[in-house]
């Protein structure tokens, strides 16, 4: 069994308050629950109404099936939400 686990930090230029970036942040986490089946948090930047770092879990057989999935879920925020990507960290074990 791998573990994959990808970490996003992004930035928002359209959010104007901490309760807009909240409420984008909970719609991207339950998005990608519910369309990839990984278990993701908000893990930095809680107080910081432009930030957000997102962090993602799952498992597979195969870590070529994880970096797929990985990939997919980057280009998925990419184009799907009003975020910029900044940095993207991704760890296997």
């Amino acid at each position: 069994m791998i573990v994959g686990i990808m970490v996003l930090d992004l930035y928002s230029g359209n959010t104007h308050n901490l309760k807009e970036k909240r409420r984008l942040v909970l719609s991207l986490k339950e998005r990608l629950r519910r369309r990839f089946n990984v278990a993701a948090i908000e893990s930095a930047y809680q107080d910081s109404w432009q930030r957000a770092q997102i962090s993602m879990v799952t498992l597979s057989m195969s870590r070529q099936v994880l970096d797929q999935l990985l990939s997919r879920i980057e280009n998925f925020v990419a184009e799907t939400y009003p975020m910029f990507v900044v940095t993207v960290e991704r760890e296997f074990f």
